[in-house]
């Protein structure tokens, strides 16, 4: 199952972050603006900053019930996926000890992907 980008209903854009400048440390990103529009926010190479990352999203207004998922070797053979809030993804994938390099899609869209499951399993 994939996860979507965009949504004609629900995210009509995409804005792409790094999630560490080379220092490491989460960049300054304009963060209220990032919430402010609605669409699906996707941070490359998040792992290690996302629970900052989910903090200044919070802090401009995002929910923390955002659903979120965290992405360890994209479109590879030993692609992982973790779904959860943005509130609780961080603690998650810190648990998981995802050391590959993650994409993390934070927006609405998300949550089409988590309720096709939902259906999915319970038509099973």
């Amino acid at each position: 199952m994939q996860v979507p980008l965009t949504h004609r209903d629900i995210a009509r854009s995409v804005h792409f972050v790094t999630g560490h400048g080379a220092d490491g440390a989460l960049p300054a990103h304009d963060w209220l603006a990032l919430v402010r529009s609605g669409g699906t926010i996707a941070a490359y190479m998040a792992s290690r900053t996302l629970r900052l990352l989910a903090e200044r999203l919070m802090a401009a207004g995002m929910a923390g019930t955002t659903p979120a998922v965290a992405i360890e070797n994209a479109s590879r053979a030993d692609e992982r996926r973790l779904f959860g809030s943005l509130a609780e993804l961080p603690e998650t994938l810190a648990a998981a000890g995802f050391d590959g390099p993650t994409l993390v899609l934070i927006g609405a869209v998300v949550g089409l992907h988590i309720e096709t499951v939902e259906t999915v399993l319970k038509a099973a």
